[in-house]
């Protein structure tokens, strides 16, 4: 009798054992399900934020990705403060073209000072220039140091040395700070700024370098002086009307 009371007891011990470690693997497993889904949630979340904050993933910001391309912040500007007439220029360093319409732009802000605004976007096209991307990043190292538009201006000036990597010489000669541009170079630190210009571009569907738009209007290749004179003395004939 004690020993078949034993035996039950014993029976009764292994069942209820089987029964705790049956609930524990349950409880486990719904911790293990949860912790996942907990970690993809917040990775989901990270990456989402990731995407949402790089600029080189979301590089076109939205209010530009309709209607015509507005200045940035981060864009280079130069000529009034409160333009009758604002150009929006997306250029490439190594496109012969575009510097050609920098000296038209040169003059035109020169003589339209209280008219006339320049904005420049980076629109490097690589496979067709080598150094364009380099070039734009230089330019974008240099505005770090408020001298983008003398570095813009020699770097167009000296076109057909990029193949000697002039970056160095030029920052020199238009008096940077050799070590911090250097540094800004080496580390591709405005890639942001420069990827983001190639994109809007894009947006927009261009194809080509020069393109500008003037007060919203796009235009596509070099032109003279006069020509672009006679369309923003047009554009600000509108105002006084």
């Amino acid at each position: 009798m004690t020993s078949t009371r034993s035996t039950l007891f014993f029976s009764l011990a292994i069942v209820c054992l089987l029964v705790l470690l049956a609930a524990r693997l349950m409880v486990d497993r719904a911790t293990s399900e949860s912790t996942s889904t907990n970690a993809n949630t917040n990775a989901s979340a990270t990456n989402s934020q990731a995407v949402t904050g790089d600029p080189l993933v979301t590089v076109v910001p939205q209010d530009v990705r309709a209607g015509t391309p507005q200045p940035l912040s981060s864009d280079p500007q130069i000529g009034a403060a409160q333009p009758t007439v604002t150009i929006v220029e997306f250029g490439d360093f190594e496109c012969e073209a575009c510097a050609v319409m920098a000296e038209v732009f040169a003059r035109l802000v020169v003589n339209y000072p209280n008219d006339v605004r320049v904005v420049w976007k980076d629109f490097p096209l690589p496979k067709e220039h080598l150094f364009s991307e380099t070039a734009a990043l230089a330019a974008r190292c240099a505005q770090d140091q408020e001298a983008f538009w003398e570095y813009h201006d020699a770097l167009f000036a000296q076109q057909k040395s990029f193949v000697q990597s002039p970056w160095l010489d030029i920052a020199e000669s238009v008096g940077l700070d050799t070590s911090e541009f250097s540094s800004c170079l080496q580390t591709k630190e405005k890639k942001s700024l420069v990827v983001q210009g190639y994109f809007i571009a894009r947006t927009f569907d261009l194809q080509e370098t020069p393109a500008y738009y003037i007060n919203g209007t796009l235009y596509t290749g070099s032109t003279t002086y006069e020509e672009l004179n006679a369309l923003v003395a047009a554009e600000i004939a509108k105002t006084t009307q």
